[in-house]
């Protein structure tokens, strides 16, 4: 009786580690050399993160003057692929799936549909992009920063015409603009660092066809993302 029970003991502990062994396999840590994007972001204290967004199933292209339309011009550089996030701290050799991921994705590389937006500001947490132009006065962006340690989406399906401009710590302009009723719309947003969270706190609309607001806002847009 004292041997089988040693003997199923033993065989307990041989499943047990080969169990462990299967899992482990199955987290491999990902090949970052094959990273598509790779990028620095700072969370609010300062720490470092890497961040890799790794596709499968790949395909590139150059655009042809068949694939052109509001998103895509003539000569872009896309990849489309199913596409994971994954972080590293800088000074960690580990690596972790975020969870977040984009099936069927279109990387323009021309364009710069995944892009940065880095603070210029002591405490303010730098902001990762994942866009895509839905129309020729459109794009839309899940937006994410390094929060107590982890990716965090802050902003889910984030709509423009033009991209973020950062006007002060934790601010940002973006502009709108309606084909319809001929309309420029100015929206400001404030970024909420202990709840990281991203609010508008002002819109201001004028029409197209007033130029002075035009040059005052439209002309002198700054380039505020890498």
């Amino acid at each position: 009786m004292k041997r089988r029970l040693e003997y199923l003991f033993i065989l307990v502990l041989v499943m047990v580690s080969m169990m462990i062994n299967s899992a482990t396999a199955g987290a491999a840590t990902p090949e970052i050399k094959k990273s598509r994007v790779i990028y620095t972001l700072k969370d609010v204290n300062g720490e470092k993160y890497k961040i890799y967004i790794i596709g499968t199933n790949e395909k590139n292209k150059i655009a042809t003057w068949d694939d052109v339309w509001a998103a895509v011009s003539y000569k872009d550089v896309l990849y489309t692929g199913n596409y994971k996030i994954y972080t590293q701290k800088v000074g960690s050799k580990k690596i972790i799936d975020t969870g977040f991921q984009y099936k069927e994705y279109m990387y323009n590389v021309t364009k710069k549909t995944i892009y940065s937006l880095p603070s210029k500001y002591k405490g303010q947490p730098d902001i990762l992009s994942i866009a895509e132009r839905e129309a020729s006065i459109y794009e839309s962006t899940d937006m994410f920063i390094i929060y107590k340690g982890k990716l965090k989406m802050v902003r889910h399906d984030f709509g423009y015409y033009l991209r973020p401009m950062s006007i002060g710590k934790n601010s940002f302009q973006t502009a709108d603009y309606d084909n319809v009723d001929l309309l420029w719309t100015i929206n400001n947003f404030s970024y909420n660092s202990s709840k990281a969270t991203l609010i508008r706190t002002k819109s201001k609309s004028f029409p197209y066809n007033d130029k002075a607001d035009v040059n005052r806002y439209i002309k002198n847009w700054k380039k505020s993302w890498m």
